[in-house]
């Protein structure tokens, strides 16, 4: 299922999501449905990797995600940014 031509829109707060926020959400079907071969071809069909191993994380951007600020270490100084998408005409 693709999503590229529309953009997904907060109805709560009115922001429009980021391109990867959009993407991340959209497409989380298809990301588990990988995972989970990856999964199954590793651990369950041969033995390259222990089936009782640490299992690296999904982390796709999120409705929550894409609001928090981000920290950036300038010169001498720490500068907070955030994602601000309000004005975006939709």
């Amino acid at each position: 299922m693709t999503h590229d031509d529309e953009v997904l829109i907060n109805i709560i707060t009115k922001v429009v999501m980021l391109p990867q926020v959009q993407k991340d959400i959209c497409s989380q079907d298809e990301i588990d449905q990988q995972k989970y071969k990856a999964f199954d071809d590793e651990r369950v069909n041969t033995t390259e990797v222990n089936l009782w191993a640490r299992v690296k994380k999904v982390a796709p951007k999120t409705w929550k995600s894409a609001r928090k600020p981000v920290k950036h270490k300038l010169a001498d100084k720490i500068v907070e940014m955030k994602d601000d998408l309000n004005n975006v005409p939709v």
